[in-house]
């Protein structure tokens, strides 16, 4: 038996018979997500609700226009950093520290670096790093919420 289809004749029981396999390659279709519609405007809806809630705040006097400009330039670049690191994943070159990551997180980048983990689906199934990283989330929006009470804006005036 032969895989050509051409017949050969059947080896004895006495006879050797050299296996003949050769690796298969399977060729089975990924499965596609379904997500549904609310979970796929969700990376998006959270972040920008957070950069327009310091928008407004800003608007109110609540808070220097300075501050909202560094949260949009630092999601900026934390989604560009996170685009980045997984273009090095994806090719085996060197990677950005996570602990890089996790800096611009927690100094205001956290809105552009959730909307990448969502959209770029990159860092987003480590558990240890989801935690430090929602830990850093915590802290942020704390800090932010500190600026907000009267301690806060005594320092905010202080510095200008």
């Amino acid at each position: 038996m032969s895989a050509s289809g051409r017949s050969r004749r059947r080896p004895s029981a006495t006879e050797y018979v050299r296996p003949t396999a050769r690796p298969t390659r399977h060729r089975a279709r990924r499965e596609r997500r379904v997500e549904a519609p609310r979970a796929r405007r969700a990376p998006l809806a959270l972040p920008a609700g957070f950069v327009l809630l310091l928008g407004a705040l800003a608007a109110w006097g609540r808070l220097p226009w300075p501050i909202v400009i560094a949260y949009v330039i630092l999601s900026l670049l934390a989604f560009a950093v996170y685009a980045v690191d997984k273009t090095a994943a994806m090719r085996g070159a060197w990677r950005t520290p996570e602990r890089t990551l996790h800096l611009l997180a927690l100094v205001g980048g956290w809105p552009g670096a959730w909307a990448a983990q969502r959209l770029l689906h990159h860092k987003s199934r480590k558990p240890g790093f989801r935690v430090r990283f929602w830990g850093t989330v915590v802290v942020n929006v704390l800090a932010v919420a500190w600026l907000l009470t009267p301690g806060g804006r005594a320092v905010l005036s202080a510095l200008g």
